[in-house]
């Protein structure tokens, strides 16, 4: 029984590593065959307008992060001298 699909990948190779900490990774590599894609989209970013798209419509810039500098400050503050 094949409850996650497993038999439309071709299995290539695997590594099981450990770590200084005694952290374990697996990676597996995997063949499989992604389904053909007939729509897509072209992105600019830039300065003026955060995101522009193929089809002409845009993301205007926001100053989302204009409040955000004392947070910021105190942030590179924390990170430069831990205690």
């Amino acid at each position: 029984m094949d409850n996650y699909g497993l038999a439309d990948f071709k299995f290539r190779s695997d590594s099981v590593n450990e770590d200084a900490c005694g952290r374990w990774d697996c990676y597996v590599v995997v063949d499989c065959q992604l389904p053909s894609r007939q729509d897509a989209v072209g992105i600019d970013l830039g300065l003026k307008t955060t995101a522009t798209c193929g089809d002409g419509e845009s993301l205007e810039s926001g100053r989302f992060y204009a409040g955000l500098g004392k947070s910021l400050e105190w942030a590179s503050e924390q990170a430069r001298n831990p205690a």
